[in-house]
């Protein structure tokens, strides 16, 4: 009986002393070819190495009024372009409420340096091994 209370309720030091877990799964997005939307060159080509590594981002997902450049939604992953007058922490804040993790980038290092973020989003959401099966 503790065990199954244990899995769905976590203790703290603070008020209030005992939370319970959500445990809701993030929402399922339709796979399209979309990245002819991508507008920038930098976009472009961070939606291909991600499509390329098996991975389906979503461009131009809003989020609280927030615009996501490129959004892994199965993830909860935004990867967002930076710019000058862009309020990063006030960013970061609103989607972390709604449970998203926020990734930064730079257009100019980005297209220099191409696997620098890649490395990131594999930080965040991992490539599950697939399972192979050989029925004959």
């Amino acid at each position: 009986m503790v065990k199954y209370f244990k899995k769905w309720l976590r203790l703290s030091k603070r008020f209030p002393f005992v939370h319970v877990r959500n445990r809701t799964r993030a929402s399922l997005i339709v796979v399209e070819d979309l990245s002819q939307t991508c507008d920038t060159p930098a976009e472009k080509f961070l939606y291909e190495q991600l499509q390329a590594n098996l991975y389906y981002p979503t461009p131009h997902y809003w989020i609280n009024g927030v615009r996501i450049n490129l959004a892994l939604v199965p993830f909860k992953l935004a990867l967002i372009e930076t710019s000058p007058g862009i309020d990063e922490k006030r960013i970061v804040r609103l989607l972390k409420k709604q449970r998203w993790r926020v990734v930064f980038y730079d257009a100019k290092l980005l297209l220099q340096n191409e696997h620098i973020y890649f490395e990131q989003v594999l930080q965040y959401a991992p490539t599950h091994a697939k399972n192979v099966s050989t029925s004959i």
